[in-house]
Order: structure tokens, then sequence, then C-alpha cells
């Protein structure tokens, strides 16, 4: 009984320390303990730095963080130590702008799909023969792989209340509407789960949970960081406190966010708003959006304007917080390259661990850099095997431990579709169909047909073993019609045909072996059937063959490719050097002979807008060729690899041509804007009867220029061209929507 006694009395004068709530007596008795709350709001969230920046001029001290979507972010990055500074630098680096792009660089694509995804504008996935929608534009791994990258240095902690700060983000649970709280796990996972703007960034799969942006169900998560042991609240507010109304909603971008705005008005917001002791709220909604990323440095400013706005209120929380000793943040010290101590894979169940090891292009000892590993990322990514990637490297000292794990993609099928117009095939709707492992592991089979003026179809099957010999069966029906005009001195086309209407069928049936090495290069060789037919009708609307015939020839080809984009490439080389033995023929004009061509492109950037595209090809009959339809003919914009067309700047299709040919082109172009190319280019060639005998100047060397503007636009690229020759003096002007294939 006395002992109970003496308990009782000593929590009795214990009371009135833990009774007070109020601030100011905590000037004596414990140090206020202060958190703050970021909520979200895309870009607007860069608003979050500034007001970091003006906290830390005045040392306020945060001891809790918490953060939806945007807020998670730049939430993180602080609670992981990182200065206001710090954090502003890394955002102005690291092109937010990119975390809404959908793209895999097509240096980090599959050879197949660099040869072949950019013809599409739509793509499809069909579920259970039923047509879907994507759950997302953008997988988000282009911004999160540089976030992993930043907080390397917290990579072993996975209870986010050990980070310098402690820490929590919200996320939105998609199969029930609810509300995660993520305070454990991989950090940079937990921001992208934060982050995950709802149709625009994919889902993300955490704990047997899908999640999504957490603005859904808690913008401003100010009673859970309460619940962390915080006494008093900063909150930084960017969202809109109204709803757009119908005049309003004129845009794609104001739409999303009223969307998203749904559920972040309403009184529970409205109350917990209220619960902040300084509520900042910096909006410009005239000037910034959800998407004006490229306004950052903008918007930062304008947090820091709007935080010092409420400056006597920062400076009377500097007063309560004492005594305390502030010490700002150090500069946090990142390494770039890392050794492999050890790779661990979980999710492949159809996959094995050698194939993956082998898109991500690592092994153990290896030292790499945090971009070439993210890099290998992006090709696991890009073969669409893949619905999910989580990564993680844990760093040790200089040695990290690379955790991957995989969830298989269930959607096997796509349909694809793409528009098509140029001078020569005239417009087309391109149609696709691809199965992934239809047969074997990692297979793939794909159907194009374009349907317009002349039907035309792409039928392949792929086996993709990497670096191993993989197997290739390919069909190909090409059909069009053109009235030649050629120069009949410099062309082996007879003369009879030209101003004549002539309609061309190829179909071409090819089965291959092919090696390829880091997704850039590759080596091949096979054997082709090949049928050709060309007819004429006459003045007197009387129909010929000139060509009705079936060929069989084996070929080998080398190829290289990192370019950065197709028809407008501002970085890399391209190289395709091939050759092809005419061995046998159904038709009567012909012997056999071996014929070769080799294309070279360099692409670079001169200034930050500027870009030089350097490109020489050549190609020569080794033995003589008797059958004219089968040399190299030069001329017209389509750029096509048609039997042996050449493009050429200045002169009509296939206007001039021999059994061997040397071109040489300079392409200049500038990007007025985002995915806008005004560009100029100028070419020379010369055809001969044999390469090396007539490699002095024998025939007259041709010349041509071509003025063009180019959009990538979401069809696929347009460009427009006037093209002119010194030689014939004639103006040509040319439309081109789509690639040629």
């Amino acid at each position: 009984m006395k002992k109970f006694a003496s308990i009782l009395f000593v929590l009795l004068l214990s009371y009135p320390f833990y009774a007070q709530t109020d601030p100011e007596s905590f000037r004596d008795e414990k140090e206020l303990k202060v958190g703050l709350v970021l909520s979200g709001g895309g870009a607007k969230g860069f608003a979050h730095i500034g007001v970091l920046k003006a906290l830390e001029e005045n040392e306020i001290d945060i001891d809790f963080i918490g953060g939806t979507s945007m807020g998670s972010i730049v939430g993180a990055l602080y609670a992981a130590g990182y200065s206001a500074k710090e954090i502003e630098k890394i955002v102005t680096e690291m092109r937010f702008d990119q975390y809404m792009d959908a793209e895999i660089a097509r240096s980090d694509k599959p050879f197949f799909q660099k040869e072949n995804d950019d013809k599409y504008a739509v793509k499809l996935p069909v579920v259970a023969n039923k047509i879907t929608l994507p759950s997302g534009w953008s997988n988000g791994q282009n911004v999160m792989n540089q976030l992993s990258k930043y907080l390397q240095h917290v990579s072993k902690i996975d209870d986010f209340n050990l980070l310098p700060t402690p820490f929590l983000c919200i996320a939105t649970d998609l199969e029930n509407g609810e509300q995660v709280l993520l305070n454990k796990g991989d950090l940079a996972q937990a921001i992208r789960a934060s982050a995950a703007f709802p149709t625009v960034v994919k889902p993300i799969e955490i704990d047997d949970k899908l999640l999504v942006d957490g603005g859904l169900v808690n913008n401003f998560p100010i009673k859970e960081v309460k619940a962390m042991g915080a006494d008093f609240i900063i909150g930084v507010d960017v969202s809109s406190n109204k709803l757009y109304d119908k005049k309003e909603l004129q845009s794609v971008v104001k739409i999303m966010e009223q969307m998203v705005s749904y559920q972040m008005v309403n009184e529970d917001i409205v109350s917990k708003k209220k619960l902040a002791d300084i509520y900042i709220h910096p909006l410009d909604e005239s000037k910034y959006t959800t998407f004006s990323f490229d306004k950052a440095e903008e918007i930062i400013q304008f947090g820091y304007d709007t935080a010092m706005e409420q400056i006597d209120q920062i400076k009377e929380l500097y007063s309560k917080q004492n005594p305390h000793q502030y010490t700002p943040k150090p500069d946090v010290k990142l390494i770039d390259t890392f050794q492999i101590n050890k790779i661990i894979v979980d999710g492949n169940q159809h996959f094995t661990y050698g194939n993956i090891i082998e898109k991500l292009q690592i092994k153990r000892k290896k030292y790499i850099t945090f971009d070439e590993f993210f890099k290998g990322i992006n090709r696991l990514w890009a073969t669409e095997n893949f619905s999910n990637i989580q990564h993680k490297v844990v760093i040790d000292g200089n040695k990290g431990d690379i955790y991957i794990k995989l969830t298989e993609n269930k959607v096997k099928s796509k349909i694809q579709i793409g528009a098509n117009y140029d001078d020569l095939f005239n417009a087309g709707v391109l149609l696709n169909w691809t199965d992934n492992n239809v047969l074997l592991t990692n297979d793939l089979f794909s159907a194009d047909v374009v349907v317009g003026k002349n039907i035309r179809y792409n039928l392949q099957y792929i086996k993709d073993n990497g670096v191993h010999a993989s197997i290739g069966i390919q069909s190909i029906l090409q059909n069009f019609d053109f009235q030649p005009v050629f120069d009949t001195v410099n062309s082996t086309l007879p003369g009879r045909i030209n101003n004549q209407n002539l309609d061309l069928l190829d179909i071409s049936n090819k089965i291959n072996f092919q090696f390829v090495y880091r997704d850039n290069f590759a080596i091949g060789t096979g054997i082709e059937h090949n049928y050709i037919k060309i007819k004429y009708l006459n003045n007197n609307g009387v129909g010929f063959n000139l060509e009705n015939s079936h060929f069989f020839n084996p070929y080998a080809y080398l190829k290289f490719d990192n370019y950065d984009n197709r028809m407008f490439p501002k970085n890399g080389f391209s190289m395709h050097i091939s050759g092809k033995w005419h061995l046998s023929s159904t038709g009567d004009l012909f012997q056999p002979f071996l014929q070769g061509k080799a294309i070279f492109g360099y692409a670079f950037p001169v200034f930050k807008k500027l870009f030089v595209q350097l490109k020489t090809e050549a190609g020569l009959s080794f033995t003589q060729n008797i059958n004219p339809y089968l040399d190299f003919h030069v001329g017209g914009t389509n750029d096509n690899q048609l039997c042996s067309f050449v493009t050429f700047y200045g002169y009509p299709f296939a206007s001039f041509g021999n059994s061997s040919y040397r071109k040489t082109a300079v392409n200049l172009k500038w990007e007025v804007m985002k995915n806008h190319f005004l560009g100029i280019e100028g070419n020379v060639a010369k055809v001969d009867e044999n390469f090396i005998k007539d490699f002095e100047i024998t025939n007259a060397v041709k010349s041509g220029y071509g003025i063009f503007y180019g959009i990538k636009s979401l069809a696929g690229p347009l460009q427009i061209t006037y093209s002119r020759s010194p030689e014939l003096k004639n103006n040509i002007f040319s439309v081109r929507l789509g690639f040629w294939f």
C-alpha cells in the first residue's frame, strides 16, 4: 500500500509537465518538435524547395517530415540529409519532365524494337482476347532511377524513422481506394508509389498492394506527422483549394488536374489545413500547372518568396525552438562507381537468370557506374517482358549489392496502329498484331498490314537468344506503282519504260540466324526467296511484263545502331554492311553475281539546338549483273530499303543508276522548339558500271539539296520537304508521315 501511494504521489507531481500543450512551455521544459508536411501538386511541388530554403535561412530545425506525391520526393531527399540548395541542384539536373516520358531511350531497346517500334502511334494491350487500355503512360522509371542514385547513402535503411530526419509518405491502394502509409522498405520505391500520378504513371506493387498517387486519399498528411511526435506543424500546400468550372476545363492538363482534385477539395482537407501552425500556400494557377516541369527555377523562387511573406511567424518559431543548436546540413557525399558484390534476382519464372544478367550487362566483381546500371534496367523494361521492375543498390564502401524484383508481364499480345503517307506509297493505315512467347520463351510474332491504295504486309517471327544464335523468319510484300522519269544516259533501265505507268510487286521470304551484342550490334546470315514482278501499260493500254521472276539469294549482314532517333537523330552512329549472292533465278535475263552495300551515319550536336548528321554509302556488284532491275537506282525522298532503290534529294524517284554507286550527304537541323526541326540536307552521288574500275570520275557527279520541316508528332514523324538539283533546275515538293517499312 505504501509502494502504491509513493507511485501515485510521483505521478501527481509530474502531471503538470505532461499536461502542458502551449508551445511556449517548451522553451524551458523541452525542445519543440517540428513536423513538416508537404502536399502533392506535380511540378508546383518544386515550391517546397523554396520554402525549405527560407526555413534554413532562419535556422529552423525539422524533426519529422511527411509528404505526398511531389511532396514525398522533396521530403524524402530532405529527410535523407540533403540541404535545400542540394535538392534544388538535383531537381534541375534530373529533368523531371522525363517523369511523364513513356519512352525508353532508343539505344537501349532490343534490336527488333529499335527497327520497328517507332512505326506505331497507338499501342493497345490485349488481355483475354479483349482490347484494353494501358495502365499508365509512363513507368516513371527515368526519374526513379536517378532518385535511387541520390539516395544511395541511405540504401541500408529500411525503416524511415531511422533516416537523418524521420519520414513517411502516403500512397493509395488502387484495389480498394484506402490510404497506405509508407514508412518502411525501399525509400525510392515508396516515393515512386506516392508519386504515381493516376493514368499517367503506371501503378506499382509493394507488399501485394497495387499503389498509386497518395493525393487521391490524403494530399496533406498532418495527422500522420503529428502521430510521429510533432508538437508544431509547418504545412506547405501547393494544391488547389477549388475546382475548375466547365469554362476553364478546355485543356487535357486542367481536366487531369480536376480528376485528381476531387478528393482534395473537401471539408476533411480544409479541417486538416487548420491543424497547421504555419500554413504556407505557394500557388499561382495562372502561371504554373501540375506539368510545368520546365519552370522549376521559377517555382522554387516563388515558394521562397511566399514563405518569406510569413517571416514573422517563422522567426517566432525560431524563438520557440530555443534552446537548440542549429547545425546546417553537411554536404551529402555520393559515389558514382561501385564494384558489384552480389546480384539477387527474384520473380523471373519464365526467363533465366542468365538472360536477365545479359540484358543488364553486369557481372559480379565488375566496376560499374549507376548510369550504366540504370541503362541495364531500361533494357529490361524495353523487352516488355515485365510489368514491374523494382531494383535497389545497397552501398557499403565502394561495393554494392544489387537486388532486383521482377513481375512478369501478363499481357502477351497487343494491337498497334500507325499511319503512313509518302509520294510513292500514298496514304495508308498501318495495323499490327504482336504476340510474345508464342511457341518458345522470349520469342515474338509480329504482323504488319498496311491498308491503302496497295496492300502491303510484313510478317516476322523471331526467337531472341541475345549473343547466342537467334532465328528469324520474315515475309514482306511491297506493292506500288509509279511513273519513272530517269536520265536515259545515266541509267540502266530500258528507255521504253520512261514516263510509262509501272506497277511493281516485290515479295521477299527470308530465314536467318542472328547474333546480337549489347542490343546495338548485330551480325547475321540467311537465305532469301525473292519474287519480283514489274509490268507496264503502253500508250495503247496493252500490258507487258518487264520482269516476272523468282530469285534465290544467300545473304549476310553486319549492323550497328545507337541513334537516339531514327528520323531526326541528334546523337549516335549507324552502320549497315550487307552482301547478297544472287545465286539463281527462274528468269532468262540472269546470271549469278555478288552484290554488296555499306551505309554509315553519324549524328552529333554542334550547339544546344543545332545538330549535324553525316551520311555516306556505297554499293557495288563484284561480278557482272545483266539484269537492270537488280542494279542500284538513285533518287527520291522516300526513305526506303526497297530492292536497291537509294534516297537522293533533288532528283525524282529512281532517276539514275548502275551496277555501283557512291553517295555522301550532310544534314543540318535546328530544333526550333521541342520536337520541331528545320533543316537542310545536301547530297552528292555518282553511279558507275564498275565501282573499282571506274573509281575515277567518268560520269558526272549528281548533286542536290532539300530543305525540310519535320515534327515528331503523335501520329509519327511528319516531314515536308522542298528539294532541288542544280543540274535539273527542278522543284520537288514532298510530304511524308510516319516511317517507311
